[in-house]
This record gives C-alpha cells, sequence and structure tokens, in this order.
C-alpha cells in the first residue's frame, strides 16, 4: 500500500514531464504512470478493510473505480478523469457518524 502511494507520486511526475515537453513519453504511458498505482492503492485498502464492509454493493465500488482507472489512459485528460471517479467513489462512500468506532 505505501509503495503505492509513493508510485502515485513518481506517475505524477512522469504525467508532469510529458505535459511540460521534459519526458519524450506518449500520452497514454504518463497516463499508466499514475493510473496503475492508484488502482493498486486502492484494492490494496480495499483489501484490507474487506473483512469489516463486506455487505450489500458497496464493497464492489473499490474495485470498480479500480477497473476504470486502469481504462482511463485510454482515452484524452486521464488525470482530470482519474480525479473525478476518486471523487465519485468518495461521495458514494457510506460515511461513518462523527466520533463511531
Amino acid at each position: 500500500m505505501f509503495a503505492s502511494a509513493a508510485a502515485v507520486g513518481a506517475g505524477l511526475s512522469v504525467a508532469v514531464d510529458h505535459v511540460t515537453g521534459a519526458a519524450p513519453v506518449p500520452a497514454r504511458v504518463a497516463g499508466y504512470a499514475v493510473a496503475v498505482p492508484v488502482a493498486v492503492y486502492l484494492l490494496s485498502v480495499w483489501a484490507l478493510h474487506w473483512e469489516r464492509h463486506r455487505r450489500g454493493l458497496a464493497p464492489l465500488a473499490v474495485p470498480v473505480a479500480a477497473v476504470l482507472v486502469l481504462a482511463l489512459p485510454l482515452v484524452p485528460a486521464t488525470l482530470p478523469l482519474i480525479a473525478l471517479v476518486l471523487a465519485g467513489l468518495v461521495a458514494t462512500s457510506p460515511g461513518r457518524p462523527v466520533g463511531h468506532r
């Protein structure tokens, strides 16, 4: 989980270098440099919390989001779309009451 979080930062660096022209990599490669670690991070956090939230359709949201993230480098504007998927995942996740353990 921690390695994938660090790899997101490295992927973002590749994406910035692609946009600025500092790295001669195709847009799809730059997109996957971010998408793969984001998907690995999502799935690793999902696996850690599987026992707590395995009822209903809510547990399926994270794997579906990971698959969507992995498909997004195939279309333009990969990074904003990844951000949109992650924001949607947060918006649809069931919240816990304040002070609830």
